[in-house]
């Protein structure tokens, strides 16, 4: 007998890699009927990630996921939800059907939906990140990422001091997102005092625990000179381990001061760092045309 959530989740994810836009599904629409039928089933009989994967179809009609860009809220609108995730209400159907799906995943024990939960919340209403709020301060011996996730929805909610307490207790617990939080707090005195040496602290602990916003910071302070003298080695070696957590702006910086000249090095290893950039999601060649520089790929490609 097939698993209906392993059966469902399976649908869902040959909608993600894009196995409709090649022509591998035939009949997109009965593909997508069979899919929610699967996870709906799973759903209703107590299947948390059933739900996560529902979350994840209603989501991509707002971020498409992959190659997949959701499902219409109508094929939601028989269900029937818990008391816990009927308070969701959201102008946006999708939005609304999100929250729901991530609040059932979390009442059937699914604490990391609470991640989505903050995500998902931070365009909604007041209300609702209200809702979020209370649901993570009912959660038992909290851990340093949701602490996290606090300081962030009491931050958007108006509460800058009890955010700035929330984040420095997740930060001494060793969160590195926490930390760069805590650098910009006591930078631009959000919710504490503005101090400095605070903020130097706390940015050094993120950039040491390969927070990438915090090492690229620290790359662009070394670039620019800003904390003292220039010294374009060591803030092309804070980029790259910026580059390799995921920032793509600090690698399209680093193929910048090659073709500049600021950095010694081939053509070769910009367009690496470029190419770098791209598969990270930041433009590079809007970064190349900000700054006045030609694309060493599009010559490359001439011979």
């Amino acid at each position: 007998m097939v698993d209906p959530y392993l059966r469902g989740h399976e649908l869902l994810q040959n909608l993600v890699r894009g196995d409709a836009v090649v022509g591998l599904v035939s009949d997109v629409e009965e593909h997508q009927r069979a899919m929610l039928s699967c996870l709906w089933q799973a759903a209703e009989a107590g299947v948390a990630a059933a739900f996560r994967d529902l979350s994840d179809c209603y989501a991509s009609r707002l971020v498409p996921l992959g190659a997949f860009d959701g499902v219409g809220a109508e094929s939601a609108a028989s269900k029937q939800w818990s008391e816990q995730a009927l308070v969701f209400l959201d102008p946006e159907p999708a939005r609304e059907l999100t929250l729901r799906c991530l609040a059932e995943a979390l009442r059937l024990g699914d604490r990391s939906a609470l991640r989505s939960l903050v995500r998902w919340s931070h365009d909604s209403t007041a209300e609702n990140k209200k809702h979020v709020l209370r649901l993570l301060l009912e959660q038992p011996a909290p851990t340093p990422e949701e602490l996290y996730q606090l300081g962030l929805l009491q931050h958007w909610l108006g509460d800058a001091e009890g955010s700035a307490k929330t984040h420095e207790r997740a930060a001494e617990l060793g969160n590195a997102d926490a930390q760069f939080e805590l650098y910009v707090y006591f930078a631009q005195g959000i919710g504490v005092q503005p101090n400095a040496k605070s903020a130097n602290h706390w940015l050094e602990r993120a950039a040491a625990a390969g927070q990438s916003r915090a090492l690229y910071n620290l790359g662009a302070a070394l670039a620019t000179g800003t904390s003292g003298e220039r010294n374009l080695e060591r803030a092309a070696d804070f980029y790259r381990r910026a580059a390799e957590q995921g920032n793509g702006r600090a690698a399209a910086n680093i193929a910048v001061m090659v073709l500049s000249g600021e950095l010694d090095g081939p053509d070769e290893e910009a367009i690496r760092m470029l190419n770098w950039a791209d598969d990270l999601g930041f433009p590079s060649r809007e970064m190349l045309e900000a700054v006045g520089l030609d694309d060493p790929r599009e010559a490359s490609a001439r011979f």
